[in-house]
């Protein structure tokens, strides 16, 4: 029995170090391959499908990290970083089907509009737009030089609604008694829990953004297709509309299959000497000039939350919003020659007030230090996300 375990114990001591020592060696790999310079073609068509699931801001940690997944502000960063790029001739996107995000949809479509005025092509292609989830996924690609849509598809673009779940009755039932309070009328969360219905200052916020959002699209769609918002909204809201008619209104310019759009995007970046490259995939050039001046792009994504890490474990990641990590982002940063500004990225629903606290100190320190900071807010803003920016 004594020589079993021993055995067992010593099978067990190399499976740990096997995997320690694999660990090791794919680490190693993967920075090796981070700081090589990568091939750079002559002819360079972008890619970016907008189907595709991106956080705000990639993994940081654990195997999600590996995975190589951009987050979208890396990929709104390395848009704007093209534009310099000589090679770089054009972008070629692969619409959404169902939706994009309100706030995506406007900080694409802006990224587009600076990647085109450096001299760049963009050429858009939708299998049908449905939709239910608002105007976001035509906004976010109205900008295109072309839009090419698949025939036997339809674009659907409605208003905006939204809903909220009342769970009042539900604790009536059961007998329970939520003890949630907000702080003013226009404070709308805890209506979830205490009311059956709209308030009516949360019905009244809540249309108002509505119609924010919906003239906001309208305004900007009808600039790009060249039209008025008045009469890109009958059209609209008249119904969905197949791809041919879609065509006819001048919603998009093209009908066609995916491979003959991106045959038309290499062909306009030179034909087959062109080279499509996956826009998260794409390093520029100007990344290896040592000489040039920092920007930190600092990120938060996620309930803010006292402390650090979630324990190390290599299986899951760290609270994406904790304080401990985000302050000390900050921190080096500021006291760091090299960076001469920080942009501090937020998407966040709220959380902790000592937490939020903790980060607004590290900002004001940042800036006590000559370090303008810049705030980038995302698709949420509610309570201590507000604080962490600014406390009064």
């Amino acid at each position: 029995m004594k020589t079993f375990l021993l055995s067992m114990a010593g099978a067990f001591a190399a499976m740990i170090l096997f995997i320690v020592l694999g660990f090791f060696f794919l680490f190693t790999l993967i920075g090796i391959a981070a700081g090589a310079k990568p091939p750079h073609p002559d002819n360079i068509v972008l890619t970016l499908d907008l189907n595709a699931g991106y956080p705000d801001q990639a993994p940081s940690s654990g195997f999600a990290a590996l995975s190589g997944t951009p987050g979208f502000i890396d990929l709104l960063i390395k848009l704007k970083d093209a534009e310099t790029d000589d090679a770089v001739k054009g972008l070629f996107i692969r619409g959404a089907d169902f939706g994009f995000g309100t706030t995506r949809a406007e900080e694409l479509r802006e990224a587009l509009k600076s990647f085109q005025a450096s001299g760049k092509f963009v050429i858009a292609h939708s299998q049908g737009m449905f939709g239910a989830s608002g105007p976001s996924a035509f906004h976010s690609i109205s900008a295109a030089d072309e839009i090419w849509m698949q025939p036997g598809t339809d674009l659907m673009v409605t208003g905006v609604t939204f809903e909220t779940e009342f769970l009042k009755g539900l604790f009536e039932k059961i007998d329970l008694e939520p003890q949630i309070y907000p702080f003013y009328e226009y404070k709308n969360a805890p209506n979830s829990y205490n009311e059956a219905g709209y308030t009516e200052p949360h019905r009244e916020a809540m249309v108002a953004l509505a119609n924010s959002i919906w003239a906001t699209a309208l305004d900007e769609i009808a600039e790009d297709r060249g039209t008025s918002a008045g009469q890109l909204r009958t059209v609209l809201e008249s119904g969905p509309k197949p791809a041919e008619t879609a065509l006819e209104l001048k919603l998009v310019d093209k009908l066609g299959w995916p491979e003959e759009a991106e045959e038309a995007a290499k062909e306009r970046a030179g034909g087959d000497d062109a080279e499509m490259i996956d826009l998260g995939m794409y390093v520029s050039p100007a990344k290896y000039d040592s000489k040039a001046p920092l920007i930190a792009v600092i990120g938060g994504e996620g309930p803010i939350v006292t402390g650090g890490s979630a324990g190390g474990s290599p299986f899951s990641d760290p609270p994406a919003f904790a304080s401990d990590m985000i302050a000390r982002a900050i921190l080096d940063a500021a006291e760091d020659e090299d960076v001469k500004a920080i942009v501090f990225r937020v998407e966040s629903p709220g959380g902790s007030p000592t937490a939020s606290d903790q980060i607004w100190r590290a900002v004001e320190r940042a800036q006590e230090a000559g370090k303008p900071v810049v705030v980038s807010m995302g698709s949420l803003a509610a309570s201590g996300r507000i604080l962490c920016l600014d406390r009064r």
